[in-house]
């Protein structure tokens, strides 16, 4: 029995916290919250349309709203929009920090994320377009953004790679952890000049 009523999973675009936290919550017969989602249908338009129409702030604003109202709730899986969790004052105990809530970082590296939201937008069309990417030499951009958002998301209690983990394995993951059982352990040995080291 997990001791948790609320998983939030953060991280840049394209790490998957949507699609992870859809099929956890139909694992754990909990609730998906997608804040991304929430706000494009309240407000009856696109993130991008958001943002062109009504500026950052406002969308930021929505967005703070939105997370905080699904942080409210019990037995729900949150999946945040790549800068929800920025504010400082989201990391207190009566929001991420709460009791019983567990923040978990999606991690990737840019060129796994470069490639999923690649083929996203390929697929989706303008619908999938991240505003913080668009402009000339997005890569590079997003890169340099996700290295200025990282100290933000290394406050998650956990962090899982989703490079070579397929959903489902993260979700099994997730599960795991909330059961109690201690997260799989991966050993990596380093050999350099001054020694040899077990780097778990």
């Amino acid at each position: 029995m997990t001791t948790y009523d609320r998983v939030v999973l953060i991280g840049f675009s394209g790490t998957g916290k949507t699609t992870v936290a859809s099929g956890l919550a139909h694992q754990l017969g909990w609730h998906p919250r997608d804040t991304d989602a929430e706000i494009e249908a309240r407000l009856g338009r696109s993130i991008p349309e958001v943002f062109a129409h009504d500026g950052e702030q406002f969308f930021r604003a929505e967005e703070r709203r939105t997370l905080l109202d699904a942080l409210a709730r019990q037995r729900v899986v949150i999946a945040t929009g790549g800068g929800a969790i920025l504010a400082d004052e989201l990391w207190s105990e009566d929001a991420l920090k709460q009791p019983r809530t567990l923040v978990i970082a999606l991690e990737a590296s840019p060129e796994t994320i470069w490639a999923r939201l690649s083929s996203q937008a390929a697929a989706e069309g303008r619908r999938a377009e991240r505003p913080l990417l668009a402009g000339s030499d997005p890569l590079t951009r997003m890169c340099a953004l996700k290295a200025e958002r990282q100290p933000i998301y290394d406050r998650a209690a956990l962090t899982l790679s989703t490079d070579r983990l397929t959903p489902g394995q993260l979700i099994a993951e997730i599960v795991s952890i909330l059961d109690g059982q201690r997260p799989r352990a991966s050993t990596l040995t380093l050999d350099a000049p001054s020694g040899r080291s077990e780097i778990v």
